[in-house]
């Protein structure tokens, strides 16, 4: 899927021509994760620079794996591998004979996607009008953003550790689309792209334009953690599993969609 991204980014690089789209043609329907021909990037234009978040997840230290691995419920949660890389495991083989069990609270594990789709029509940010009712030839109509826009994003339902919940669901999305994510995208005032769209004689031309934003639907595992240490033996124990259905919008930076119409 993301080969299929970066070559459709690539060929509306060079060949894109302008387009006449009007606003009963667009789907405002879900729409699989491939880059529609209305869809362009403004990277290298928007005059706002957004700033990604990085997702710099700790690899679990070799004890830690082994923890992981000693139960069944599935653990992808960074920040608890990152309390357990943290935590000094006593190894001493005067352990002999001591048992202990210790909570370490209750986590959300494992993020786990039923459907993942985008919206390319998520969010009105801008509207450009060319009025061409006494003209005598045709014009051209491009893309200028008239104020700064920021496009929220964020789960849909309460759940507990909301931080943490979405850092999963935000590393698991970009896993599997090749698309610049975060939790807000900010649009700059000025930003400009020079598609053209033509605007005959005697019509007024509409130009509309959309933020996208990807759709996460999916259940979170929680569970009650305990670390149990037997003799020199310690497993991780999970009790009390629960599961919650998640939705998330994620905001898609530095992309927009061109609805134009022309009347």
């Amino acid at each position: 899927m993301k080969k299929r991204l970066v070559f459709c980014t690539l060929i509306l690089g060079i060949l894109f021509l302008p387009l006449t789209l009007s606003a009963e043609e667009l789907d405002f329907t879900f729409l699989d994760a491939e880059l529609p021909n209305h869809v362009q990037s403004i990277e290298d234009q928007n005059t706002f620079f957004n700033r990604q978040k990085d997702q710099e997840f700790p690899d679990p230290q070799p004890v830690v794996e082994t923890l992981i691995n000693s139960t069944d419920v599935e653990i992808e949660n960074p920040s608890l591998i990152e309390l357990l890389n943290e935590t000094k495991f006593n190894s001493s083989r005067l352990t002999f004979g001591y048992s202990s069990e210790v909570y370490l609270g209750q986590w959300p594990l494992a993020y786990h996607p039923d459907d993942t789709s985008v919206n390319w029509q998520y969010q009105k940010i801008n509207s450009n009008t060319l009025d061409n009712l006494q003209g005598n030839r045709d014009l051209r109509l491009h893309y200028d953003q008239l104020e700064e826009m920021h496009v929220q994003g964020g789960l849909q339902n309460q759940v507990e550790s909301t931080d943490q919940v979405m850092d999963m669901i935000l590393s698991k999305v970009n896993n599997d689309i090749d698309l610049p994510l975060g939790y807000r995208a900010v649009f700059g005032k000025n930003t400009r792209k020079n598609t053209d769209f033509t605007v005959e004689k005697s019509k007024v031309g509409k130009l509309d334009t959309y933020a996208a934003a990807v759709n996460a639907q999916g259940k979170v595992t929680y569970g009650q953690v305990y670390l149990r240490s037997s003799g020199r033996k310690q497993e991780l124990i999970v009790k009390n599993v629960t599961e919650q259905s998640v939705k998330a919008w994620i905001p898609v930076q530095d992309y927009i969609t061109f609805s134009f119409s022309d009347e």
